[in-house]
C-alpha cells in the first residue's frame, strides 16, 4: 500500500509524462493506493486531458475514487473501482 503527495509528486509527475503520448487505453493500477492528495489526482487528471478522450482509465479503491471525483477528475478519466473491474 502507498501514498502520493507532496513527498513523492515529482516521481509520479515523471510517470505519467510517459504516459501522455501511449497509443489506445491505459489502464493504471492504483489500486495499492491508501492515498492521494489534490495536487498528484490533479496531475493525473492534466495526463488525462493531454490524451484522447476516453483513452484513460484508473483501478482504485473507494478513497481514491472519491477524491478524483471531488476534483472533477472522473469527467476525463474513467474510473473503475477495485471488485467492479
Amino acid at each position: 500500500m502507498g501514498d502520493i503527495d507532496l513527498t513523492n509528486r515529482p516521481a509520479f509527475a515523471s510517470l505519467l509524462s510517459r504516459l501522455e503520448k501511449e497509443p489506445g487505453e491505459v489502464v493504471i493500477d492504483a489500486s495499492g493506493l491508501d492515498f492521494i492528495d489534490a495536487g498528484s489526482a490533479q496531475l493525473l487528471t492534466v495526463t488525462a486531458m493531454a490524451r484522447p478522450r476516453g483513452a484513460t482509465a484508473v483501478v482504485c479503491r473507494d478513497s481514491t475514487a472519491r477524491v478524483l471525483r471531488l476534483i472533477g477528475a472522473d469527467e476525463f478519466v474513467a474510473v473503475r473501482r477495485v471488485g467492479d473491474v
